[in-house]
C-alpha cells in the first residue's frame, strides 16, 4: 500500500484529537454541516424572489451574486456526497472495525481522502468569488432584504471556512492514519 499524507500546516488540537473520527463528524454536523444547509436554503429562497432593479447594473450585480452562489452551491453538493455519503460512512466502520479490512479497499479511501484538500482549495476558490461579487453588491445602499441576504451569505462563508479548517486540521489527516496499516 502507497503512504497517503494529507496537506495540513496546523497541527490538530487536543481537544480534538482525544475524541473519536466519529465524534469529530457529529460535532461538525451539528455545527458546521446543518447550519449551512439552512443558510444555503435561506440564500436560494432570497435570491429565487423577482427583484425590482432601479438600473442595469444593480440587476447585472444581482445576476452575478446569484451566479455566484450556485457555482459554490453546485461545489458544496458534489462535496457533501463524497463526505456524507463515501467517506465518513466508511471512516466510521474502519474506526469501529467493521468495514474495510481489505487493503485495496482501505487504499482507494486514501485516495479519496487526498482529493478532499482538493476539493477545500475549490471551495476556498468560489468562496473568493462569491466575496469579489459581495464587494460589488455592496458599494451602493442596500434594502432591508439585500442586507439579510449579504449578511446569510457572509455567515456562510464563515461556517463554510471555519469547518474545511477543522476537518484539514483534524479529521482527515487523523482519517488517513487510520486508514493506512502501521509500520
Amino acid at each position: 500500500m502507497n503512504t497517503y499524507s494529507y496537506p495540513t500546516q496546523t497541527p490538530c488540537e487536543t481537544e480534538w484529537s482525544s475524541k473519536s473520527l466519529t465524534e469529530l463528524v457529529a460535532y461538525l454536523n451539528q455545527h458546521y454541516r446543518r447550519p449551512q444547509q439552512q443558510r444555503l436554503e435561506s440564500i436560494r429562497s432570497l435570491l429565487g424572489r423577482e427583484a425590482s432593479f432601479e438600473d442595469d447594473g444593480r440587476r447585472a450585480d444581482y445576476e452575478r451574486l446569484a451566479n455566484s452562489f450556485e457555482r459554490l452551491r453546485g461545489t458544496l453538493d458534489e462535496h457533501a456526497w463524497l463526505e456524507d455519503e463515501v467517506l465518513c460512512p466508511a471512516v466510521a466502520r474502519v474506526e469501529y472495525s467493521i468495514g474495510a479490512a481489505d487493503p485495496r479497499a482501505r487504499e482507494a479511501l486514501c485516495m479519496l481522502v487526498t482529493t478532499v484538500a482538493d476539493e477545500h482549495r475549490l471551495i476556498r476558490t468560489r468562496i473568493a468569488e462569491l466575496e469579489c461579487v459581495l464587494a460589488s453588491v455592496t458599494r451602493c445602499a442596500l434594502s432591508q432584504e439585500e442586507a439579510l441576504l449579504v449578511a446569510d451569505l457572509e455567515m456562510l462563508e464563515l461556517l463554510l471556512s471555519e469547518e474545511m479548517e477543522l476537518e484539514d486540521r483534524c479529521l482527515w489527516p487523523r482519517a488517513l492514519t487510520l486508514l493506512q496499516p502501521g509500520p
